[in-house]
């Protein structure tokens, strides 16, 4: 074996390119067989495949490592069939612990029974946490209603990227209190947050929600920020200007709320790191006035997206302010949406 073959960080770079295989992204099975396979090769690969093999999981899978005995399938409902002790969370925690990103538990054959997984939340008290190094799940909202028990499960203090998928109605009542409640211990940690919703091909759009206006408050860390869905308010726009780290902001926002904030003093500095930036809204002349009042110094891509059809926007003032405020030499994307 070549010495450099020996090297972890170099097997880990050679094992991850299995995933980003496009000739393989339409079969899962096979890229993990391959893994799998490399894994079983020899003691120095084991690790690093391994790691990849795992890096993204289901919680289904993760769940079969308990012993046989353990499980019961009744009809599509994976079920616990004893009590669980430490030992037989001896093989779970092998694996568990190079789990860095949950998937979307949809469109499977099984259902995992909602008792297996309070069972597996309460007993982390005993054993450990389940899902110490977690650090990206992509989950829809409805796993927020009630006791939230997958939610608080996937939760940790590793997690950096959050996906939210939200499955209600615009005029239905959210579990946006609970998700405050189970996200708020992590949410300063946060490098990329997107919340959207759309259901039956409708896009869902939704006012000014307390506790979502208490996240952004709480986000400091977010590189990355997309809740277009979300109408926010002139104060969560002044405390995401602030954020020093943030690149990508999606956002929506309407007029009396985006006049409220071109109508406050700006201090220094604002957008500082902000590179792409996408605006959903119902006022372009006020979107201009955004521009009079900031200096962007790193934007490189911009969208204005009308909010709903029927706007009458008159562009020639909007691009009036665009040239006297925003450099067209450090501008590389401009696109105005409108219907």
């Amino acid at each position: 074996m070549h010495r450099c073959l020996r090297i972890q960080e170099i097997l880990a770079n050679i094992f991850a390119t299995i995933f980003e295989d496009e000739d393989q992204l339409w079969i899962s099975w096979a890229r993990s067989s391959t893994l799998a396979s490399a894994a079983q090769t020899c003691k120095i690969f084991s690790g690093p495949a391994l790691d990849a093999l795992w890096h993204s999981q289901r919680l289904y899978n993760l769940i079969k490592c308990f012993p046989i005995d353990a499980l019961k399938l009744d009809g599509h409902d994976v079920t616990i069939n004893r009590r669980l002790s430490r030992e037989d969370y001896l093989r779970v925690h092998f694996y568990s612990a190079r789990i860095k990103e949950i998937v979307h538990e949809e469109d499977t054959d099984y259902n995992i029974n909602p008792m297996v997984i309070a069972l597996l939340l309460s007993q982390q008290t005993l054993y450990g946490p389940l899902l110490p190094n977690v650090r990206h799940f992509y989950l829809g909202t409805t796993h927020f209603y009630g006791q939230a028990i997958l939610s608080r499960l996937l939760v940790g203090p590793n997690l950096r990227t959050i996906h939210l998928i939200s499955e209600v109605w615009d005029d239905e009542p959210g579990p946006w209190e609970n998700m405050l409640y189970v996200l708020k211990p992590c949410l300063s940690n946060l490098e990329a947050f997107t919340f959207e919703s759309e259901i039956c091909g409708r896009t869902m759009r939704f006012d000014a929600i307390d506790a979502m206006i208490e996240m952004h408050h709480s986000f400091s860390k977010l590189r990355n920020l997309d809740t277009r869905n979300f109408d926010a308010t002139y104060a969560v726009l002044s405390h995401i200007a602030t954020m020093p780290r943030l690149q990508t902001l999606t956002f929506g926002i309407l007029a009396p709320e985006l006049q409220k904030f071109n109508a406050l003093p700006r201090p220094e500095p604002h957008f500082p790191s902000l590179v792409k930036l996408t605006i959903d809204t119902d006022s372009l002349s006020d979107c201009g006035s955004f521009f009079a009042h900031l200096s962007f110094k790193k934007l490189q891509s911009l969208r204005v997206k009308q909010y709903r059809s029927g706007l009458d926007w008159q562009l020639e003032p909007f691009f009036n302010a665009l040239n006297r405020h925003l450099l067209p030499s450090r501008l590389e994307v401009l696109n105005i949406d409108n219907y």
